[in-house]
């Protein structure tokens, strides 16, 4: 989102910026908008953000009908993020079509006309990422909720041309005046990595840096997630081995879980206290299951958690 923060700062007609570089941002759009837009579904490859975006949705959901009103309200540069290309199929038809609701960028013209600004990109490539999802025609219950009005999901095609998240084609600027560059990096390590990092940093020196910047990789994005939010509470988690984990902010995050029981002991700090589980699978599954707790008295529970197939009731 920073590279389409700095390029309406250009297109406002500001001109206090000398070099600008974007790096992995979507200025086609991306198709992992299309579910959250008119679904309100999250399918975005990074399970941090997918946890994040999905608890948020959870949590302001209150007074909407359904989680795509929610989004809609709470993040509406969702809006902002759609594709101008065409990357909806029909499932019956085979037919190709886009959209017309990302206004912004579909009517964009960038570089702006006149602007000094010396403009590059940095786009990455070789992970399969979204490109094209296949539609069927909603339930009548989806239709009178509003959903998926363009059609709901029914496939998704991918392609290595990519960082995972944004296609490379997206990430680019078909412009004399800009300069591409295309590096072997996913999203993140278009400005983690060593390589990405150097080629920003050559870019806006003007010249080969002689020193070379060290990685920000810390390790590789977990796959998936069983997180346990307790309030107003303290609480801890022992998994299947044994290990224990102690909640951090009335939060405990078991990453990559392997399927099993999971015990966890309350101290709830309330009359009345709030307990919320969320499972993330490995192939993008999950939900959060809300449950609400009477009384002061500790207590301990068990959550299930199988690591191939949600469980409608993890908490025994």
């Amino acid at each position: 989102m920073g590279g389409l923060v700095g390029r309406a700062y250009l297109e406002s007609g500001s001109d206090k910026i000398y070099k600008y570089i974007s790096a992995g941002s979507p200025h086609q759009g991306t198709a992992l908008a299309y579910p959250a837009w008119y679904g309100g579904e999250i399918w975005n490859n990074s399970l941090v953000t997918k946890i994040a975006a999905t608890l948020l949705i959870k949590r302001c959901g209150i007074n909407h009908k359904n989680d795509m009103e929610t989004l809609r309200e709470i993040a509406p540069s969702f809006r902002d993020l759609l594709p101008i290309y065409p990357f909806l199929i029909d499932k019956k038809t085979g037919i190709l079509k886009g959209i017309d609701t990302n206004q912004w960028l579909g009517k964009s013209v960038f570089p702006p006309t006149g602007t000094a600004t010396i403009i590059a990109t940095l786009s990455g490539n070789g992970f399969d990422t979204l490109e094209n999802i296949i539609t069927k025609e909603p339930s009548k219950k989806e239709k009178k909720l509003g959903l998926w009005e363009e059609g709901k999901p029914a496939g998704k095609e991918t392609t290595t041309k990519g960082d995972g998240t944004v296609l490379s084609k997206s990430a680019k600027i078909e412009n004399k005046k800009v300069t591409n560059f295309e590096i072997n990096q996913n999203h993140g390590g278009l400005v983690t990595s060593q390589e990405g990092i150097n080629t920003i940093i050559n870019f806006l020196k003007g010249e080969k840096s002689a020193l070379s910047a060290t990685s920000l990789i810390t390790g590789e994005e977990p796959k998936s997630a069983l997180v346990m939010i307790a309030y107003p509470s303290t609480f801890v988690s022992i998994d299947p081995q044994g290990k224990i984990k102690r909640d951090k902010h009335n939060v405990v995050t078991q990453i990559n879980p392997k399927s099993g029981k999971y015990k966890v002991g309350f101290l709830p700090l309330a009359d009345e206290s709030t307990l919320l589980i969320g499972q993330f699978l490995k192939n993008g599954d999950y939900s959060w299951k809300e449950y609400k707790i009477k009384g002061r008295l500790p207590f301990a529970k068990t959550i299930k958690f199988d690591e191939n197939t949600l469980t409608e009731n993890p908490l025994q």
